[in-house]
Formats: C-alpha cells, structure tokens, sequence
C-alpha cells in the first residue's frame, strides 16, 4: 500500500462547511449523503487545497469567500470529472496527456465494458468540427472507424473517468456523481478498474454517488482489491452541523448485504 496525499482531511468555513473533519481516509474513497449536504463542495475543497496558486490568487479567493484557504506546501496533480461529464476539448487534451505512457491499451480496457468490440482508438481530423481533431473508434462487428461519441454516453463517461485517472498520476481524482450515464452493471467492472489502477499509478480518488447501485458496485472492487483500503464517507447535516460517519470496507459489506441504507 502506498503512501496517501491525504491521511485525514479538516476543513473550516469553506462554502457548506464551518467545520468538518474526516479522521481517516482510504485509496479509494465513495462520498454519500442526502441532497444539499455539501459532497461537492468537499470535492471542490479538495481541488482547491490541490491548485498550486498564486499569492494573488489566493487573495482573490480570500476576498470573494471570506474564507481561509491555505496552500499545500508542493504541487498536487488533481483531476476533475464533473457530473455532466468532460466535454470533447478536455477529453483530447488528457488522451494527448496519456500519449507517451504507455497506457492507451489500458483505456481499451475501460472502453470494452461497454463495447466489447473496442479494437482500436485514435484522433484524426474530422469535417464535422471544420477539420479539427475528433476521437474515433474502430470496432470489430464494423468496416469503418466510427466517431466515438455514436457510441452513447456511457462510453464517453467511461472514457473521461479512465482519462482523467491516468491523467492524475501520483495526484488526486475527483469524480462527482460518479453514476451518471453508466447502467448499474457497467460499474462493478469500472470500480475493479478504478481501485488496479489508482494502486499502479499511486492516485487517491473521490467520487460521489447518491446511487445505491454504485455504493453496491463500488463494495464489489473495494472487497476484491486486498492492497488497498476503500472508504465510504456519508455526510450529514444535524442541527445545522455537518458531521461524518466512516464505513470501513467490512462495516458497508455488511450494509449493502443487508440493504442498510447508508446514503
């Protein structure tokens, strides 16, 4: 098990939060809770502890917030996924970040949960966006390479996540809504691919999910992954106080065993 960027997380008067501590973290870290309880804003914390900014941007943060926010001491790579997805400039520019890793037959991998068929991916120059690059795919059951974007937007969620993954090496990697426009089958397979490779690539994920087929999803890759620790973080408003409730890997297999509702 490597070394984690983040141990433990505090933050104060930042957006939904006054003070909130998470004592412990994982690897691979599943953020739940009810609507409005602040999972995005954690991720956003999270990203914005991760930036390496200016003493002007800082400031600047400083004054529109009124918050304190304090800078890591050294450059932390983080990667975001939003919940509408990464649009098609963004997914390029992380396929030419992968371009010289060797890791292009890993992003097959991902692709072939959906479509098993995956034989090929490439950017060419296309006449739908005026000559510019666009991501096309070749597949087995087809003569021609097809744009990949036909493909539906489960793939094009597939594809960002893998991406954004590889892109985060040795960083962070923010996923918010991590079920959108992925059928509840896809994601086991899409968990056990999440924990392998934040294990090779030393990255610490955090997802959100109100789905409880994803918290089932992400128990099946938490339990077969025996190197690294996966953790569901609920979130909880009471009185007014946002607080926490940690389930090891043990305490939610047992929860979604027995239909436990932990969102």
């Amino acid at each position: 098990m490597g070394t984690l960027i983040l141990n433990s997380l505090e933050i104060r008067r930042f957006r939904a939060f006054d003070h909130l501590q998470i004592k412990h973290l994982g690897r691979v870290n599943l953020i739940v809770g009810k609507n409005n309880v602040g999972k995005s804003n954690l991720l956003e914390a999270l990203q914005l502890y991760a930036r390496t900014a200016s003493a002007q941007t800082i400031i600047s943060e400083v004054m529109e917030t009124s918050k304190e926010i304090r800078q890591p001491s050294k450059e932390i790579t983080c990667v975001l996924v939003p919940a509408n997805g990464l649009n098609r400039e963004k997914i390029i520019e992380l396929w030419d970040g992968i371009a010289l890793a060797g890791l292009e037959g890993e992003v097959l991998n991902a692709l072939r949960f959906i479509a098993p068929g995956v034989e090929g991916l490439k950017l060419v120059s296309t006449p739908t966006y005026n000559g510019e690059r666009d991501l096309v795919v070749n597949l087995a059951s087809a003569d021609e390479p097809l744009p990949l974007h036909s493909l539906g937007n489960g793939i094009w969620r597939i594809l960002g996540i893998a991406l954004a993954l590889m892109n985060a090496k040795e960083g962070i990697l923010l996923i918010d809504e991590f079920e959108n426009g992925l059928y509840y089958s896809v994601q086991p397979d899409l968990w056990r691919f999440i924990f392998r490779l934040a294990r090779s690539l030393d990255v610490q994920v955090f997802a959100t999910t109100h789905s409880w087929d994803c918290i089932e999803a992400f128990q099946k890759g938490a339990i077969e992954d025996h190197q690294e620790e996966g953790l569901l973080i609920r979130l909880e408003s009471k009185k007014g106080e946002k607080g926490v409730t940690l389930y090891s890997e043990r305490d939610f297999t047992i929860a979604t065993r027995e239909h436990i509702e932990v969102r």
